[in-house]
């Protein structure tokens, strides 16, 4: 048990330790950074900030649309899971604008927040579910 733990305490620390390693160079130049695609977790107290802030991110429920009309946060538009990628290319989202996600749990909008990262989206932020939101709701 305990060479099995070392073993995971030394991957970690290897897989840390390499992410910090400086780019290499071609010629002189550093390779341009990559576009990093982050999903970070957020609280409804720190959704609500940058949801009234000047430039707030796209907000999208991810439930079904029965579940939207039973009641949403202001603002958001409604884009079922099983077409999370296409409705929010459709709606014109540029990868690099913000993206919040939630539905009713918190499990869709995880999944929601997967597939939008694997489409390339760069900024995606996972609110969880609408049972957690202590803030208005429009039904």
């Amino acid at each position: 048990m305990k060479r099995l733990f070392l073993f995971f305490i030394v991957i970690y620390i290897s897989i840390f330790l390499g992410g910090c390693s400086e780019r290499g160079t071609i010629e002189g130049q550093t390779k341009p950074e990559e576009e990093v695609t982050v999903v970070m977790k957020i609280k409804p107290e720190d959704a609500i900030k940058m949801l009234e802030s000047e430039n707030p991110p796209a907000l999208i429920d991810v439930r079904e649309p029965d579940e939207f009309a039973s009641g949403h946060i202001p603002n958001a538009v409604n884009v079922p899971l099983g077409d999370v990628v296409n409705g929010v290319i459709r709606l014109g989202i540029p990868k690099d604008q913000p993206v919040m996600v939630y539905c009713r749990t918190g499990r869709r909008s995880s999944e929601a927040a997967s597939k939008l990262q694997g489409a390339g989206y760069q900024k995606i932020y996972d609110l969880g579910g609408i049972t957690d939101w202590p803030y208005e709701i429009v039904k």
